[in-house]
């Protein structure tokens, strides 16, 4: 199969890339990457590989040692402008972070407040509802004041 792209596709494809690395590895600590972050670094090898011929050469540089494509300072700038796809994964990223407080918030009340075995025999429907109704509370308290109102206990036993 062939695809063609004109130069401003290219750039976007060179986004989604960034973008998917970043969802995929940001929080990776371990060298031992699974068979399918192998195969996603073999088609971004791909895409790596038609940088010069778009016209972004200067986005990637080959490492001889290894014969793999790396991004470049340029690459890494270009993300983080105005119309980079670092904006757009920092508002996900702060939507994410606010969404799941929430949500876990409010699943760890609602277990505390009946019990664990009781929570888990509700209809999984009934739970998904008890967690949202909650988690909305959350939302709200996060919209009006942030985290201005959380504390945490530490217990030093």
């Amino acid at each position: 199969m062939q695809i063609e792209l004109l130069k401003k596709d290219f750039r976007k494809l060179l986004e989604v890339f960034y973008i998917a690395d970043w969802v995929l590895t940001a929080f990776r600590t371990s060298g031992d990457e699974e068979p399918y972050l192998q195969e996603y670094s073999a088609i971004e090898q791909k895409i790596f590989t038609l940088a010069k011929d778009y016209g972004y050469a200067d986005f990637v540089e080959l490492d001889k040692e290894s014969g793999l494509y790396h991004p470049t300072r340029i690459y890494e700038d270009s993300m983080e402008g105005e119309h980079g796809s670092i904006k757009y994964l920092k508002e996900f990223e702060t939507d994410l972070f606010w969404d799941e407080l929430s949500q876990r918030l409010a699943r760890r009340d609602i277990v505390e407040q009946l019990g664990k075995d009781r929570f888990m025999q509700m209809d999984p429907f009934e739970r998904f509802q008890v967690i949202e109704e909650l988690a909305e509370k959350y939302t709200q308290e996060f919209l009006d004041n942030g985290l201005e109102h959380i504390r945490i206990c530490l217990d030093e036993n």
